[in-house]
């Protein structure tokens, strides 16, 4: 379990408050337990967390978002697994809110720390709308208390950037990309579903005049 110590430090670290610390220590705790049963092979990492966790990136989410290739009723199964693991770490953390959608089963993990108002809530989601087209093994290198560090399974960085990117059109929502060769030019037309920009400093703050 982390320490209040610890916390405090890590909170200056990343110059953000003890709360989002704690939640975050939450997701990769449960990302160790997950990625150490074998049923998580059929689980597949990805979004806004994964892109943090993974790759580097600076903003922190309440999220943790997968594609599976299980069934609900396997999901749910392997969750009330993970969390009985997670549960011998952080005493408390409780999973609920299982909901059924058309193409996903969402459930929330809660944890009352001591000291603050309400619970941590992390939110999980599990997509079977799609079939990943690729699959990944990264470890998941942290600066917090979990050893050994888990080996997780994740969507390529140029899917999980593809996927936001579609999202975004779901919504109705133009979306303003560069000509990098992540992948995302190819799901983001240009003069059609958003803009495609060039890399030179400028063009991309400037083209946001041009979207409707």
């Amino acid at each position: 379990m982390i320490t209040e110590q610890q916390v405090l430090s890590l909170s200056r670290h990343f110059n953000i408050d003890r709360f989002t610390i704690l939640r975050e220590y939450i997701q990769v705790v449960f990302l160790a337990n997950l990625y150490n049963l074998k049923e998580s092979e059929a689980i597949y990492f990805k979004s806004g967390t994964a892109l943090r966790l993974l790759f580097g990136s600076f903003r922190f989410s309440e999220d943790l978002d997968f594609t599976s290739l299980l069934n609900e009723k396997d999901i749910k199964i392997l969750l009330r697994k993970v969390v009985k693991r997670v549960h011998l770490e952080v005493s408390g953390v409780r999973i609920n809110s299982f909901e059924t959608k058309d193409t996903s089963i969402t459930a929330r993990l809660n944890y009352p720390y001591p000291g603050l108002k309400f619970p941590l809530t992390v939110h999980l989601e599990f997509s079977t709308r799609e079939k990943p087209r690729t699959k990944k093994f990264s470890p998941l290198a942290t600066l917090y208390p979990v050893s050994p560090y888990p080996v997780v399974i994740h969507l390529s960085l140029t899917e999980i950037l593809a996927e936001k990117v579609r999202a975004l059109m779901i919504r109705g929502k133009p979306c303003v990309s560069t000509d990098l060769p992540t992948g995302v030019p190819s799901v983001n037309q240009n003069g059609k579903t958003g803009i495609i920009v060039p890399q030179e400093t400028g063009c991309f703050s400037k083209s946001y005049k041009h979207l409707p």
